[in-house]
């Protein structure tokens, strides 16, 4: 049987976004060998180590990359401090997985974008949506030619919070950078660049409670999204194509889609008796495992070992922080905002 080849990589953040999520799937792809673990509080790089059996831990990342021939890191923190220090390891020769939002501005990213193709080292943003199984099954069925080109899109986010303002920024930017930049991101994957965005919000600087953005896209396609605070946990999309096709992903596991020929009656399509092919995650599947987690670290680790690029990458991430902040100043100036 031959050898897996793995990647030595070295965390850098062991907070509890890392301890929760992170860490444990990134034990569970083996092609990745996690060798050290570092954060400025001793105590956590401790117990992130000893709970996964890694020999090495740090407070510093000078004394673990003098000590540890690492292949890349995964840097999982508050943007403020990923964004400087993912720039630093991308200029020290390291692959770099960051944990979203790369940074707070479109310029700051653009930093990391430019460092990186400085370094020849790549960046992969953690917007881990994209990557779940049910939106790579509706990236394939909306690649179909009977599913015809995608015309419109519907993407919402719904979540507690946060609801005020956060890393610096103001209410509304606080949930953009920690919640809709997934729903942006992954809205790109199925749909391609956004050209306009025009924004309208229930909110203020200190606190955000709603908003709803109308799309215009590269291909001529419309879309819109929905962002609500103050909610149970509710995500997903729609794409129509126009042939007729239809595709929708709920919460990164449920999967529901039609393709023509539809059923027809005597008087032609029996819209009211549609039916709809659906598929759903195994619920033997580890709860953050079945949204993406696990597999955007498994091609983390496949691109540095093929020498091939990955998706999500921080190009990804500077386009995903442009639409971000079109919305911001759309519902700013009451205007539609072109990029």
């Amino acid at each position: 049987m031959a050898e897996v080849k793995k990647i030595r990589v070295g965390f850098i953040g062991c907070g509890g976004h890392s301890s929760a999520t992170l860490q444990p799937n990134a034990h569970m792809v083996e092609q990745i060998d996690i060798v050290a673990m570092c954060d400025l509080d001793a105590a956590k790089a401790r117990r992130a180590a000893e709970r996964w059996n890694v020999k090495a831990c740090y407070t510093d990342t000078n004394v673990m990359l003098k000590e540890q021939q690492l292949d890349a890191v995964i840097v999982c923190g508050p943007p403020m401090m990923m964004q400087p220090m993912t720039k630093e390891m991308l200029g020290r020769g390291l692959h770099v997985f960051t944990e979203k939002p790369p940074a707070v501005s479109a310029a700051l990213v653009k930093e990391l974008v430019d460092a990186s193709e400085k370094s020849g080292k790549f960046g992969m943003v953690a917007t881990h949506w994209r990557h779940a199984t049910p939106y790579a099954k509706a990236r394939d069925i909306i690649a179909k030619p009977e599913f015809g080109q995608p015309s419109h899109c519907q993407g919402w986010f719904y979540a507690p919070g946060p609801t005020g303002p956060l890393w610096g920024g103001n209410a509304i930017e606080g949930y953009l950078w920690a919640q809709g930049v997934h729903l942006v991101d992954c809205t790109r994957a199925l749909m391609g660049d956004v050209v306009a965005v025009q924004a309208d919000v229930r909110g203020d600087e200190k606190s955000f409670d709603s908003g709803s953005v109308s799309l215009k896209f590269k291909s001529g396609a419309t879309g819109v999204l929905s962002l609500v605070a103050r909610a149970c946990y509710w995500t997903g999309h729609r794409v129509f194509g126009t042939a007729g096709g239809f595709v929708e992903v709920q919460n990164g596991r449920e999967l529901r889609c039609a393709l023509p020929p539809f059923w027809t009656g005597e008087k032609g399509v029996d819209y009211l008796n549609q039916s709809f092919q659906t598929w759903n995650s195994s619920p033997f599947i580890p709860g953050y495992a079945g949204l993406g987690y696990m597999q955007e670290l498994q091609q983390f680790a496949s691109c540095i070992l093929d020498g091939k690029q990955p998706v999500a990458s921080l190009k990804d991430g500077y386009e995903a922080m442009r639409v971000l902040e079109a919305i911001r100043d759309s519902a700013a100036s009451k205007k539609m905002i072109t990029l």
